[in-house]
């Protein structure tokens, strides 16, 4: 991973704030390295922007594009694989 890997995508806050060990769990997968968070009041969601081997390189002064996270989880509810995929909309 190089410091080009940014990407960013969004959370349901109620998620967060119901189930934080959950929401560690996926940053754990991700190898997700926060730089900002944005609580997005009007959504209800966390935005989240960093580093991540997920995401594709990117060139340096190029806008932070867009993912949505796809969530694999065990018969348990443990997370055991995160991908990203580019958003269309980014």
């Amino acid at each position: 991973m190089t410091r080009m890997n940014m990407g960013r995508f969004q959370i349901d806050a109620s998620f967060v704030h119901s189930d934080p060990d959950g929401a560690a769990d996926i940053f754990l997968a991700m190898r997700f390295v926060p730089v900002r968070a944005e609580m997005l009041f009007a959504e209800y969601r966390m935005d989240y922007v960093g580093m991540s081997p997920l995401f594709s390189e990117g060139k340096e002064g190029c806008l932070v594009p867009a993912y949505e996270l796809e969530i694999k989880r065990d018969k348990d509810g443990n997370v055991v694989n995160v991908d990203a995929k580019p958003k269309e909309d980014s």
